[in-house]
């Protein structure tokens, strides 16, 4: 499950890039998968620590029903072996809300 998950989440994530310009690079191994967040994506310019952006981004993750903390420059997904797509749907949908108000309040534009 984890080969199988792992691919179809990495695939969901991937899908990112095209939509929210902050994000950098999505990798991963099975179900150990990484989001880079960066300021520019060309230079993979990391974001000012002044900006909060790990505090922030965890606690609009946390109002989407997500127990994720985000890093200074990244945040990882290590969900458990049993993970199923719709619950990989719904993990994706709560990322995807809190990279959107994260992007409003930064004033970046989505467009990948």
């Amino acid at each position: 499950n984890s080969a199988k998950m792992g691919e179809y989440f990495k695939k969901q994530i991937q899908g990112l890039l095209d939509d929210h310009d902050f994000v950098g690079d999505a990798r991963g191994i099975g179900l150990l998968l990484a989001i880079d967040l960066v300021s520019d994506r060309k230079s993979r310019e990391p974001f000012p620590n002044d900006l909060n952006i790990a505090r922030r981004l965890t606690e609009k993750l946390k109002s989407h029903g997500l127990l994720l903390g985000a890093g200074i420059s990244n945040l990882d997904i290590g969900p458990p072996l049993s993970i199923t797509e719709s619950e990989i749907d719904e993990i994706m949908h709560g990322i995807d809300l809190a990279l959107w108000e994260m992007e409003g309040e930064l004033g970046i534009s989505g467009s990948g």
